[in-house]
C-alpha cells in the first residue's frame, strides 16, 4: 500500500549515479538503466531533493491490487481503510478492464461500504498483464520535496523496478503518475516496496535480498549495481541518510525486510 501525507508542496528527485570504475571508457560513455519511459537525465534533475513518507505516517490515499477484491474478498480491509481517515482507496484493474466502481467487481465491496465507494476509484494499469496482489511491494513511494516547486496535490512517485516478470504491476507508478497529477521519479533498481523500510530521522533499512536482485541483467540496459552503489540511490532518491543492508532471513522466500522488522515510529522497531 502506498503512503502519503497530505501535503501541499512536493518536489522531485532523479539521479545520474556514477558507473562503477572497474568499467570500461566505452560502458562509462554509455547511459544504461531501466529507466521505463523516463531517462537518466530527467532524474538527475531531482538529486537530493525528496524523502520518502515513513509507512507510519497518516495516509490521504492508500493503493490496492484488483486482485484483493476479485479473489480474496477483502472488502472488511478496505472498509478499514476508509475508517482510519483515507480519502481515496485506489484499486489498479487491467488494461482496458471498466474502471467502473458499479460493475461486478466491486458488488461486494458497494454492499459493505454503501454510498462510501465514491471513495474508491479504479485505475487501469499502463502495461498488459496479469496482475498480483501484492501493492505493498509494487505500488510507487508516496514522497515529500521541497525546493522543486509544487506537482498537483504535493505528491512526487518514487518509481523502483518490480520483478522483470511481472511488467503488469510494475507499471503502477506510470498509470499513477496522471492520476495524482504528480511528477514520477523512475530509479533504475530492482526492489520492492517490503524490502524498504525508513523513518522520519531518515534511516532506512533493507535486506541483501536488494543487492541480489541487482547482480545481473535481465533487460539489456539495467545496471549491475553493487551494495555500495544502491546505497547512494536510496541516499539521493530515498532521502535516506543512514542505509543499512541486513542479512536476508534463512528459508523466508521473499527476503524482504517487512518480514523481519517494522518501524513503528522514528525510534522504535518492531522485530
Amino acid at each position: 500500500m502506498l503512503k502519503c501525507r497530505k501535503i501541499t508542496t512536493l518536489g522531485l528527485v532523479s539521479l545520474v549515479i556514477g558507473l562503477s570504475s572497474c568499467h570500461s571508457q566505452q560502458e562509462q560513455s554509455r547511459v544504461d538503466g531501466h529507466y521505463e519511459d523516463s531517462s537518466a537525465e530527467e532524474m538527475a534533475n531531482f538529486i537530493g531533493a525528496q524523502t520518502v513518507v515513513p509507512e507510519y505516517e497518516s495516509s490521504s490515499r492508500v493503493i490496492i491490487g484488483s486482485p484483493l477484491l476479485q479473489y480474496y474478498n477483502k472488502v472488511d480491509l478496505v472498509e478499514a481503510i476508509l475508517d482510519a481517515g483515507v480519502d481515496e482507496v485506489l484499486v489498479t484493474v487491467s488494461q482496458g478492464a471498466s474502471t467502473s466502481t458499479s460493475g461486478p467487481l466491486f458488488s461486494r465491496l458497494r454492499a459493505k461500504i454503501g454510498s462510501r465507494i465514491d471513495q474508491v476509484r479504479a485505475v487501469n494499469q499502463a502495461e498488459r498483464g496479469g496482475l498480483t496482489v501484492w501493492a505493498r511491494d509494487w505500488a510507487p513511494l508516496g514522497a515529500e520535496t521541497s525546493g522543486l516547486g509544487t506537482f498537483g496535490d504535493g505528491l512526487s512517485l518514487v518509481d523502483f523496478n518490480y520483478y522483470p516478470r511481472r511488467q503488469a504491476d510494475d507499471a503502477t507508478a506510470r498509470a499513477l503518475e496522471t492520476v495524482f497529477s504528480s511528477k514520477r521519479i523512475s530509479v533504475p533498481v530492482y526492489n520492492e516496496g517490503g524490502n524498504f523500510m525508513i523513518n522520519s530521522s531518515g534511516d532506512c533499512m533493507m535486506s541483501d535480498r536488494v543487492v541480489q536482485a541487482n547482480a545481473r541483467k535481465f533487460f539489456p540496459n539495467d545496471l549491475i549495481l553493487d551494495e555500495a552503489q544502491i546505497k547512494t540511490y536510496y541516499k539521493q532518491f530515498a532521502g535516506c541518510k543512514s542505509v543499512y543492508i541486513f542479512p536476508r532471513m534463512p528459508r523466508e522466500g521473499t527476503g524482504h525486510i517487512d518480514m523481519i522488522a517494522k518501524f513503528l515510529d522514528y525510534q522504535t522497531v518492531m522485530v
